[in-house]
């Protein structure tokens, strides 16, 4: 057997050991992943070349993940190859790609500031109307705010409980400190929602009243370390001081925008815009060429790489993250929704009911399903007075879904009656749930639907809210009604 050349023996014999250091190492290590999602969270590794002369030395980088919300429409659906992403600067390869839609850890910070408090009933039927889009493998958790935040639920897969807790929101603080709120929650988030994507949805009219605890750059960088995105809801407020632009600042940096809404009654279509948004993104991984310091800030943009691919879009990505190349234990998966004592079937019912019965129970209308209330006076078989309420019910606000040649219809219509001094004295509860035929479907196109009930008239100039609800599209209508 002839003899390799002491040259290259010693080379082989040293490429040998950095081998089986480097596969020992990976193994030793790997216990130590955590598969936390978003910014570098999945603690996959990646064998980074570098090129020496003679051999190539292998070196350990995480896997950095960025989520990437695209606004407009694609002349088909975008790739990898579609995505250019820079890290300080830098082009990068991307070599994750995925749409799938990842499970998501949600906590709805709602101001509890005084300024808000006549728009309370609206904000609740909104988090109630998101609840009911989140999927069974969803987290949720509620927290509160005026000078300081207040968890009022640990994130759950029980919407029933959220949903309790949500009808109980009360308004009154006296200060309303946001900054400090994000950051805390952001805090939290990063914590206790692993293989998550992470979100806040502040629901505010984003007045910053009191500078203390941490101010917005603080909650900028806790969020970007979180990988969390934040969502804004900003609502009308009465303020004596104005918005602050800094939570809109905060938003975009996180991948996320605030979404103003001038008129209260459009607080469920701006949240189901922000659901929508966190669950259809693009998740793009790749390792960086140049990771640095272990936690150290690395700013990113990401591109569509030909304008006519997306012509116009706009998009949502983070302006940076932390690289964290420290590794934590990997953690199963142990989170099997929680059904409690009801189902599912029960719980997104309950929600249902609870958002009626706030739309019923406050004074402001509702108005995405339009309709008309005529009332009459005439007395039942027993001579007892009572108030026949004639509705014809617009479909303009309606979604009646095909099924094969008929047309589904689950409308909610409630009636509640109250005093003249605001005392409720009843409610009447019906839905009309069928399957219409082309026929009927193209007849009330035209005439809209006609319903008709009857409540007793237990005092005179009684008051009536009716509210109509389309289960098919979550929308609601209501009607303030003074009868003589």
């Amino acid at each position: 057997m002839r003899k390799l050349p002491s040259k290259v023996a010693w080379a082989l014999l040293i490429i040998l050991l950095l081998l089986e250091g480097g596969i020992l190492g990976f193994m030793s290590t790997t216990e130590g992943i955590q598969l936390g999602y978003a910014y570098g969270q999945y603690r996959q590794q990646q064998n980074e070349e570098i090129t020496q002369p003679d051999f190539k030395i292998k070196v350990n980088v995480a896997l950095v993940t960025t989520d990437v919300t695209v606004i407009g429409t694609a002349v088909s659906n975008l790739q990898m190859d579609d995505f250019i992403v820079y890290d300080n600067g830098v082009r990068q390869e991307v070599s994750h790609f995925s749409r799938d839609p990842f499970p998501l850890a949600v906590a709805f910070l709602i101001d509890g500031s005084d300024s808000i408090r006549p728009y309370l009933p609206e904000t609740q039927i909104a988090a109630l109307s998101a609840l009911r889009r989140l999927q069974p493998e969803d987290q949720v958790a509620l927290f509160s705010f005026d000078g300081n935040p207040t968890k009022l639920s640990d994130l759950t897969m029980d919407r029933f409980m959220i949903g309790k807790k949500i009808n109980r929101l009360t308004a009154g603080g006296s200060t309303t400190n946001i900054f400090d709120s994000i950051y805390h929650v952001a805090r939290y988030l990063a914590k206790n929602a692993r293989n998550r994507r992470r979100a806040i949805i502040l629901v505010s009219d984003n007045c910053q009243t009191i500078s203390a605890g941490h101010g917005a750059n603080a909650a900028r960088a806790e969020m970007l370390k979180a990988s969390a995105t934040l969502y804004g809801i900003k609502t009308p407020g009465i303020n004596l001081v104005e918005p602050s632009d800094q939570v809109k600042w905060i938003a975009s940096e996180t991948g996320g925008e605030i979404l103003d809404v001038s008129n209260p009654t459009s607080l469920p279509i701006a949240l189901e815009a922000a659901m929508s948004n966190l669950r259809n993104q693009y998740t793009l991984g790749f390792y960086p060429s140049n990771p640095g310091e272990n936690r150290s800030f690395h700013k990113l943009t990401v591109r569509i790489a030909a304008d006519d691919r997306c012509s116009g879009c706009r998009l949502l990505a983070r302006s940076g993250y932390y690289y964290a190349g420290v590794t934590a234990p990997l953690l199963p998966r142990n989170d099997q929704p929680i059904t409690s004592r009801d189902s599912t079937e029960m719980t997104d019912q309950t929600l249902v009911q609870r958002r009626i019965f706030i739309a019923g129970t406050t004074d402001l209308d509702l108005t995405d399903i339009p309709f008309t209330v005529k009332t009459s006076e005439q007395t039942d078989s027993k001579g007892n007075p009572q108030l026949k309420v004639d509705l014809q019910i617009n479909l303009a606000g309606t979604r009646l879904r095909a099924v094969g040649d008929k047309r589904v219809c689950k409308l909610h219509i409630a009636v509640f009656y109250s005093s003249a001094k605001g005392g409720i004295l009843g409610s009447d509860w019906r839905m009309i749930d069928g399957l219409l035929s082309d026929e009927k479907y193209k007849r009330i196109m035209k005439t809209g639907i006609l319903f008709s009930t009857t409540i007793p008239i237990k005092e005179r100039k009684q008051i009536l809210k009716v509210v109509v609800y389309d289960e098919e599209n979550d929308k609601v209508g209501s009607r303030l009604v003074s009868v003589p």
